[in-house]
């Protein structure tokens, strides 16, 4: 609900804020008297963002920003317009946007973006300074400390796990029916000689037990058959194929395979060859 009445002006403007106090407050410049109108549950940290933006050139409102660069700190004053609950906030601000028609303020009513749009100039702007952009290795260093010691619980991972494959049952796969070119593999190569992470790493006895299993599982369905026969097809008609039976063909063969051969086919019931 929109108000019509407000209290006595001299009353309202403070600039002592007291702690954890919520209500409505605005910016206001020396200069020509235009406002920056605002609301928060906690107007001290409130006026320490907003000024420590400032100083950063990194606050919200660009024409605040350019008045601040233009006349400097000194001619901006926080000023307390009105304490009230966090409930009453947002009603009361649209209250007082109604109030100051000379103000900083891009939106037209509090909280809420509605009607503004960048312009394309700005859109390209945007778009030019986030490009070439990277993570440097000291914030990638301590994104990594701050995550270690953090394991992802049993339930957290069924959960990612399923909505993974709901979102696959709808999506194909990013790569699914793409191929790396020559010059792709080269560079993948080249990037993983000299990597040293799983040098040194022995795996246990129950993560080699799940690898085998999981392998066993793999090459008995039908998938793995078939996948199995495509492969056998693939290299018998290469020249690593070909090679492979030329080597064959001239290798002689101990009396201890041999026997080792014909043992194992008796065991089947089966009859060795003789040549």
């Amino acid at each position: 609900m929109v108000r019509t009445r407000f209290p006595k002006r001299e009353k309202l403007l403070r600039t002592k804020i007291p702690k954890n106090k919520s209500g409505i407050y605005q910016i206001r410049s020396k200069q020509n008297n235009k406002v920056y109108i605002g609301s928060a549950s906690n107007l001290k940290n409130r006026k320490r963002v907003h000024f420590k933006d400032l100083e950063n050139n990194k606050h919200h409102n660009p024409h605040l920003q350019r008045h601040y660069d233009k006349y400097g700190k000194e001619d901006l004053v926080f000023e307390i317009l009105e304490f009230c609950p966090k409930e009453e906030l947002m009603d009361l601000e649209d209250s007082y946007f109604i109030l100051y028609k000379w103000k900083f303020n891009i939106c037209p009513k509090a909280g809420i973006y509605l009607g503004w749009h960048h312009t394309n100039s700005t859109k390209e702007q945007m778009s030019n300074s986030r490009k070439g952009c990277s993570i440097p290795k000291e914030v990638k260093e301590r994104i990594s400390k701050t995550l270690q010691g953090h394991p992802v619980s049993k339930e957290v991972r069924e959960i990612l796990s399923q909505k993974v494959k709901e979102y696959y049952k709808t999506h194909n796969a990013a790569f699914k029916g793409k191929k790396h070119t020559p010059e792709a593999k080269q560079k993948i190569g080249k990037a993983s000689k000299g990597n040293k992470n799983c040098v040194g790493h022995i795996p246990t006895a129950k993560t080699k037990q799940k690898i085998k299993e999981g392998n066993i599982k793999y090459w008995n369905s039908k998938e793995g058959k078939q996948k199995a026969i495509e492969r056998q097809r693939k290299f018998q008609t290469s020249e690593a194929g070909e090679k492979d039976r030329e080597k064959r063909r001239n290798q002689v063969i101990s009396k201890k395979t041999r026997l080792k051969i014909s043992n194992t086919l008796k065991a089947k019931g089966r009859k060795p060859t003789e040549k």
